[in-house]
C-alpha cells in the first residue's frame, strides 16, 4: 500500500501506527514523547517534537516523505531550513539521505507499522464521488460537529476581515465608504460580485448620500453608473431614468460603466443585475447611513421592508416587460445579506474599535438568523443531528470549499473522527 503524504502525516501527529519496539532504520530505540507542532507552511512538517533516541531525549523538527529519496529530490539536504530535522519519518526507506551538514539522518520506517483499515478507510474516502469524501463513513460525533463548525465559523469570518481590511486600505482607512462597497458586492449573490464592487467604486457613497430621500434618484444614479441606461427605450420610467442620469452624470462628472460585465446567461430572472440593483437602491433609501445606525445600537434591518419601484414588478430589465411578480428582497435573501455583509463586518469593526457589544450583536446575528439553504448546505443535510442557524450555514461553505473540496480530510477534525473510528 502506498500511502499518501497527508495520511502519513495523520498516523504520525495521531500516533496511528503500531508503537512497540520502535527503533530507527540504525537500530536506535526510538520513544516519541510529544509529535510536534503540525507546521502547513514552508520548513519541516512538524516542529519542537520531543523524542529519546537511544535513551537520550532531544527536541526539534521531524520531516515526514513517502519515501527517503524525495527528501534529496525536493532539496531539503541543501535547505538550512531543515538543519534542525531529529528524525526523518517515511513510509518506505529507500536510501540513506544527509542533511545540509552532510550528516545522515537517522529514519524511521514506518512500513509495515500502519494500520490497513486507516488505508482503506482514506481510499474510500479519496475515491468517494460524493462531493462530501467522508458522507458514507458515518456520523461525526455530535460535540466535534459542534467544536468544527465554530472552527470554521471563525476561519471564515478571518477570511471575510482580510477582505473588509483590504478594501479599508484602499478606501484609506474610511470605515463608511468600505460599509457601502462590501454591502454593495454582495448584491452580486457571487456571479456579479466583481461588476457591483467596481459598480460601487464609480459612485462614491458621499454622492449617493445626497439623495436617500429619493429612491427614483438612487435608481437613476446607480443605473446609469451601471451602464443600464444608454439604449433606447420607448417606456416612460427608463426615459426618466435617463434623463436624471444625464443630469447627474454631468453634475459629478461620472464616467458609467461597460454594461458588458454584467452577467444574465443561466441565471433565474429574479437574480438578474438589473433587479438587485433595484434591490440596492431600495435598500440605500430605506437604511440610509446603515453602518452609523448599527454602531448606535439601532435594531438589526429588515431587508424585506425595502421596496423596489412599481416598475420592477412588471420587468425584470429594461428591454420588455414580464409576467407581474415580486421584485423585493425576500426573507432568504435578507438573510444571506444578514449573515454575509451585517454580521463579519460588525465583527470586524467591533474587534478593531474594541467595541464588544457590536461583537456580541454579530455574534447574536448568527445564532439567530435561519440556515441558508442551497446546492451545498443540501450536500450536509441529515449530516449533522442538531439544528443549525444561520452562522453554521456560514461555517458549512467554508468547510466545503476549504477542506471537502481539496479533500483535506486530515486536517479536519470530523474527517480525523471518521478516519480513526
Amino acid at each position: 500500500m502506498k500511502y499518501p503524504e497527508a495520511l502519513l502525516h495523520f498516523a504520525w501527529k495521531f500516533k496511528t501506527y503500531n508503537q512497540q519496539a520502535l527503533t530507527l532504520v540504525g537500530g536506535e530505540a526510538l520513544e516519541v514523547i510529544y509529535p510536534g507542532i503540525h507546521n502547513r507552511n514552508a520548513g519541516p512538517d512538524f516542529l519542537n517534537a520531543r523524542l529519546k533516541i537511544a535513551g537520550t531525549s532531544w527536541a526539534g523538527n521531524v520531516e515526514i516523505h513517502r519515501l527517503s529519496s524525495e527528501w534529496s529530490r525536493h532539496g531539503h539536504d541543501r535547505d538550512p531550513a531543515y538543519k534542525n530535522v531529529l528524525v526523518h519519518v517515511v513510509e518506505q526507506h529507500d536510501a540513506d539521505i544527509r542533511d545540509i551538514n552532510g550528516r545522515i539522518l537517522p529514519t524511521l520506517e514506518l512500513k509495515g507499522r500502519l494500520p490497513a483499515e486507516l488505508f482503506n478507510r482514506w481510499e474510500q474516502m479519496s475515491m468517494q464521488r460524493h462531493p462530501i469524501p467522508c458522507r458514507e463513513l458515518g456520523q461525526p460525533n455530535a460535540l466535534i460537529a459542534r467544536s468544527w463548525l465554530d472552527r470554521m465559523l471563525s476561519e471564515r469570518m478571518e477570511a471575510r476581515a482580510e477582505r473588509i481590511y483590504a478594501l479599508l486600505k484602499q478606501n484609506r482607512d474610511n470605515w463608511q465608504e468600505t460599509f457601502y462597497q462590501w454591502f454593495a458586492l454582495a448584491f452580486g449573490f457571487h456571479v456579479n460580485s466583481q461588476p457591483f464592487e467596481m459598480l460601487a467604486r464609480s459612485l462614491p457613497l458621499q454622492i449617493l448620500l445626497k439623495y436617500t430621500q429619493s429612491r427614483f434618484q438612487l435608481e437613476a444614479l446607480l443605473f446609469g453608473q451601471a451602464g443600464f441606461l444608454n439604449e433606447h427605450t420607448e417606456e416612460a420610467y427608463p426615459q426618466s431614468l435617463q434623463n436624471e442620469y444625464q443630469f447627474l452624470k454631468n453634475k459629478y462628472q461620472l464616467r458609467p460603466l461597460d454594461a458588458h460585465i454584467w452577467k444574465f446567461l443561466r441565471m433565474r430572472p429574479a437574480n438578474f443585475p438589473t433587479v438587485r440593483i433595484a434591490q440596492l437602491a431600495a435598500c440605500m433609501a430605506v437604511f440610509p447611513g446603515l453602518l452609523q445606525s448599527l454602531v448606535d445600537g439601532e435594531e438589526i434591518p429588515d431587508f424585506t421592508l425595502a421596496q423596489v419601484a412599481p416598475y420592477w414588478e412588471t420587468h425584470y430589465h429594461f428591454k420588455r416587460a414580464s409576467q407581474r411578480s415580486s421584485a423585493h428582497l425576500g426573507k432568504t435573501s435578507a438573510n444571506i445579506l444578514l449573515n454575509n455583509v451585517i454580521a463579519p463586518f460588525l465583527l470586524v469593526y467591533g474587534r478593531h474599535t474594541g467595541q464588544s457589544d457590536l461583537v456580541e450583536k454579530a455574534l447574536d446575528i448568527f445564532s439567530k438568523t435561519k440556515p441558508e439553504h442551497n446546492r451545498i448546505t443540501l450536500l450536509f443535510k441529515d449530516f449533522f443531528p442538531e439544528e443549525l442557524n444561520g452562522g453554521d450555514t456560514q461555517a458549512l461553505l467554508h468547510l466545503k470549499e476549504n477542506y471537502c473540496d481539496q479533500l483535506r480530510c486530515t486536517d479536519c477534525q470530523i474527517g480525523q473522527y471518521l478516519l480513526s473510528k
